[in-house]
């Protein structure tokens, strides 16, 4: 994670494994300065914890495939670069879902610093994984003003990333008074299409994707947040209620507020925050992304 700011003016095994779960969690720098892949977890993260989350996902696993009565549904014909009859890595949810639950389970490491590292693991496991490069870097700016775009890249072919937005706000102004942040959505899911060489579209130029938020106003303080987890997907969420402006947040998106299906684990985590300060003569604005 990388801060930013803007102002004015006895041993064996199981004793392993027990000091392993007591560890720290591992910073931003040393996530950035040594990317692990399956073999090599960061610090922090218990093998054994992850090794039997994986186990008992993969055993719930078998007893929902054992009772199922019918196969899912099918999607049919699909646009935007959807093969038919793509495979959609039936068993890259359930095991990748137990590394997913593992990492939140001692610290929820995942979202921060280790996004990408995590997006790594995915990728290990499913040969897919999807990163980001930033068209405009992230900026704080007065009176609660965030502007951060990025650019997707992803080795999936011929489907869709989908990405859940997480929203939270607060505004007051010099008086403690609630201020109004009208049009803010907390949570929704939006999509953009893969092609067959990987090809992410919509675009704007180089651009996929902006995480924006406006200036409130003099006299104003508050807090706010944003969380991405990113997916990628095989099946069609224009078939699943995804529409283009269904949520106006997304923009000219597909997006919708109800989750698609078979979205597995997240490939990636994003999030940024910023709390800013405009009163009393006072104009600050602090925060950080990764």
């Amino acid at each position: 994670m990388a801060d930013r700011s803007m102002e004015s003016g006895k041993s064996g095994p199981e004793t392993a494994e027990r000091a392993s779960e007591q560890a720290p969690q591992t910073t931003g720098a040393e996530a950035s300065a040594a990317p692990f892949g399956l073999g090599l977890l960061p610090p922090g993260i218990p093998r054994g914890l992850l090794q039997r989350k994986l186990a008992r996902r993969r055993a719930e696993s078998a007893a929902r495939t054992a009772s199922a009565s019918a196969p899912g549904g099918d999607d049919g014909g699909a646009t935007g670069g959807l093969q038919p009859g793509a495979s959609t890595e039936p068993e890259a949810p359930e095991e990748l879902g137990g590394i997913g639950d593992a990492l939140s389970d001692v610290g929820d490491v995942v979202g921060s610093a280790l996004g990408n590292a995590v997006g790594g693991v995915a990728a290990a496991l499913t040969g897919v994984s999807v990163s980001t490069t930033d068209t405009i870097a992230a900026k704080w700016e007065p009176q609660g003003r965030f502007t951060w775009d990025i650019g997707w890249a992803t080795t999936g072919k011929s489907g869709w990333i989908v990405q859940q937005i997480d929203n939270t706000i607060h505004a007051e102004d010099d008086k403690g008074k609630a201020v109004a942040t009208p049009g803010v959505v907390p949570s929704y899911y939006e999509a953009w299409a893969v092609s067959a060489t990987s090809a992410v579209s919509p675009s704007a130029g180089a651009t996929n994707d902006m995480w924006r938020r406006p200036a409130r106003g003099a006299n104003t303080k508050g807090h706010w947040s944003m969380r991405g987890h990113v997916y990628f997907t095989a099946t069609d969420p224009a078939k699943h209620g995804l529409t283009k402006g269904g949520v106006s947040n997304a923009g000219i998106l597909l997006s919708s507020t109800a989750a698609p299906p078979d979205l597995g684990v997240a490939r990636q985590q994003r999030y940024a925050h910023g709390t800013w300060d405009a009163t009393g003569g006072k104009n600050t604005h602090t925060g950080s992304a990764a």
